[in-house]
C-alpha cells in the first residue's frame, strides 16, 4: 500500500504510520482478517500494490501504536505480552496468525486487548460484537498453547472522552478508561467460529471479483434512514425515528398539544459509514461504484 501526504504532514509524522510491509505468505490470515468482510480481505489481497491510503487517515492507528507501546513496558512476569501466536489448521490447508495484548495469570487468568477508540464505541456498544470475536480467537490460540483463561475483556482508551459530558450526562462514560468485560466461549465454539470465517476467506479467493459476496450491512458500518421532527427554522429535532409513518404520527399529536406550532418531517439519509472514507479498496468495490459513483456518502452519512 502507498501512504500519500495530502496535507503535507511533517516527513516524521509520515514515516511513523509508514510502517514497513511484508508480503503475506499464501494460505496465512491474520485474526483481524477473521473478522473483517470477505470481500474486503480478498480485494485488499488482490489490488495490495494498488492501494492508497493518507498518512492523516493513519493518525489514530499511530497513537494507538505508541499506547501499546508504552503499556508493554510495565507488568510482571506473570504475564505474556504482545505474544506472537501462529495456529494451523491443516485440514484446510491454512494457518492463521496473531499478536495478543495482554495475558496474565493472578488471580485470576485474564485475556485483555487495548483499544484506543472513541467514547461511541462504549456508549453504542458498536464494535463489542468484534472485540468478542476477536478476543475469542486469541483465546483459542492460548488454549491451544496450553494456556486456560478465565476472562476476556478489553481495555478501552477512550480518545474524544470529554470530562465535562461526564458531569452532565449519566449514561457518558465517567472515566477516559473503560473495562468491557467480554463473553469467553467455549473451545468447541472458538474452534467452530474459526472454521467458518476460514471457510469464508477461502470462497472467495476462488471468485471472480463481480461474483464476491457483499460486505454485510454490520461490515459497511450501516446507517438506516431516520425521520426527524423539527420546529420550521429549528436546528435541533424534537424527536427522530426509524420511520416516516411514526414520524408523521408523532407529528400530529405534537400539534394537537402545540396548536400554533409550526413542525415539518425532514428525512436524514443513511449510508454506509465506512465505505465513504474509511474503506481503502472502495475504488475496485462494484457496491461503492454502483451505489455512489464517484460521489461520497454525504456528510449526514458518516
Amino acid at each position: 500500500m502507498k501512504i500519500t501526504n495530502k496535507f503535507n504532514l511533517p516527513k516524521t509524522i509520515v514515516e511513523a504510520v509508514s510502517s514497513k510491509h511484508r508480503k503475506k505468505p499464501e494460505g496465512v490470515y491474520y485474526v483481524t482478517e477473521l473478522i473483517d468482510s470477505p470481500k474486503i480481505v480478498e480485494l485488499r489481497r488482490r489490488h495490495e500494490d494498488e492501494l492508497e491510503e493518507d498518512a492523516s487517515d493513519k493518525i489514530w492507528a499511530l497513537l494507538g501504536k505508541a499506547v501499546h507501546s508504552v503499556l508493554d513496558d510495565v507488568g510482571e512476569n506473570n504475564r505474556l505480552k504482545e505474544e506472537r501466536f501462529e495456529l494451523n489448521f491443516p485440514e484446510l490447508n491454512r494457518t492463521i496468525v496473531g499478536r495478543l495484548d495482554v495475558y496474565e495469570e493472578d488471580k485470576k487468568k485474564i485475556l485483555s486487548d487495548y483499544k484506543v477508540t472513541s467514547c461511541w464505541s462504549v456508549i453504542y456498544q458498536s464494535a463489542y460484537k468484534k472485540w468478542e470475536e476477536q478476543l475469542n480467537i486469541y483465546g483459542y490460540m492460548l488454549r491451544q498453547s496450553g494456556f486456560e483463561p478465565d476472562e476476556a475483556q478489553v481495555i478501552a482508551i477512550l480518545r474524544d472522552w470529554s470530562k465535562g459530558k461526564a458531569l452532565r450526562d449519566s449514561k457518558y462514560p465517567p472515566s477516559q478508561i473503560q473495562v468491557v468485560k467480554l463473553k469467553l466461549w467455549s473451545e468447541e465454539k472458538q474452534k467452530e467460529f474459526i472454521e467458518n470465517k476460514i471457510k469464508g476467506l477461502i470462497a472467495a479467493e476462488a471468485k471472480k471479483e463481480k461474483d464476491l459476496p457483499p460486505c454485510s450491512p454490520e461490515d459497511r458500518w450501516s446507517k438506516k434512514d431516520t425521520y426527524a421532527v423539527m420546529k420550521i427554522g429549528g436546528k435541533k429535532a424534537l424527536r427522530v425515528l426509524a420511520t416516516a409513518e411514526d414520524a408523521g404520527k408523532w407529528a400530529e399529536s405534537y400539534t394537537v398539544s402545540n396548536p400554533k406550532a409550526k413542525i415539518e418531517v425532514q428525512k436524514r439519509e443513511g449510508g454506509d459509514i465506512r465505505c465513504g472514507d474509511y474503506c481503502s479498496c472502495n475504488k475496485f468495490c462494484d457496491y461503492y461504484k454502483k451505489k455512489y459513483g464517484k460521489q461520497k456518502p454525504q456528510e449526514g452519512q458518516k
